[in-house]
């Protein structure tokens, strides 16, 4: 299926850049499912099903909460909750 781009979001209004650091400098955990046989790849849960960092499933759910390392960067939390349906959020994650 060809991609299509239907909107664009002007990220000079928000300050990614110390969140951005944050989620960088977090510690690679362990995947539930590791979808790269080789490299490196971090698989940050923002939100999810549960609101535990460790959570890295996609489940689908009606349910959704913000894990801790989202409520360490609020530019981010300000970029979705302005830029998005939150209701329709089922997983946000960083991948690093």
């Amino acid at each position: 299926m060809t991609s299509r781009l239907f909107g664009k979001i002007d990220l000079s209004r928000f300050n990614l850049g110390p969140g951005g650091s944050y989620l960088n400098g977090l510690p690679k955990g362990d995947e539930e499912c590791d979808g790269f046989a080789q490299g490196y790849w971090k698989n940050i849960s923002l939100i999810n099903s549960s609101g535990d960092i460790r959570d890295t499933q996609y489940k689908n759910t009606s349910a959704t909460y913000p894990t801790e390392y989202l409520k360490h960067c609020p530019e981010l939390q300000r970029l979705i909750s302005e830029s998005f349906r939150t209701a329709n959020l089922t997983m946000l994650r960083a991948e690093i």
